[in-house]
Formats: structure tokens, sequence, C-alpha cells
């Protein structure tokens, strides 16, 4: 599977950046593949200084943290909750949203979009 993020970012420029086709795993994974993932891409944001990858590196994070907190719910024998996961999840992603001012009228096309997500 790949990760958006590591695709390349969207231009900031007038000129469109077009990425390959996503292509999605359906394979259901248990709690700790996901907290692994996350844990990989919130260090690789952690890492960076451009604030716009951080932000989206971020962000594939928190969709892993995610992940982790469903696979939790699904698994009878998880002695954790998921509700600090989902807790934690929301503050990565507040965090996340004060890197860059998504509201400015000198957003780029990419911050308004990551604003979506």
């Amino acid at each position: 599977m790949t990760s958006w993020a590591a695709l390349p970012l969207l231009s900031t420029s007038t000129t469109n950046v077009r990425r390959p086709k996503l292509t999605f795993d359906d394979s259901v994974h248990n709690a700790d593949y996901y907290m692994q993932e996350a844990k990989k891409l919130k260090h690789k944001a952690d890492a960076l200084f451009e604030k716009f990858g951080k932000a989206v590196n971020y962000a594939d994070a928190a969709l892993s943290f995610t992940e982790c907190g469903n696979a939790m719910e699904r698994d009878p024998l998880e002695a954790k909750s998921p509700y600090t996961m989902y807790s934690e999840t929301v503050e990565l992603l507040r965090y996340a949203m004060r890197l860059k001012n998504f509201a400015s009228p000198l957003a780029s096309d990419g911050d308004k979009k990551l604003a979506v997500l």
C-alpha cells in the first residue's frame, strides 16, 4: 500500500502535479500494526522542517492512529480503551492544524486541501 504522504506533494504554483492512482490494501491488521505505522509517520513528521510536509505526515499518522483505535474496538481481547487513542489523535490533528494558517488569503491550494482533510 502506498502512503499518500509518500507521494509527491501538490504544487503550490499554477501548474498541477498529477499523483499516481492510489491502491488500497483491504486486509485487516491488528492494533499493534497500525500503532507502529502511526508512530513511524509521526516521527517522520517530527523530523521535517517544512510545515506543509509536516502537517501532511501528521494527518497520515492520525489516520493510522484512528485505524489502531478501530482495530482495538474490533478485538474483544484488547485490554486498552480505544477512547484514549481517539482522544490523543484529535490532539495530534489540532497540533497539525496550528502549523499553518489554512484560512489565510495567502494559503496555497495545497494548504486549503489539507485543511479540508
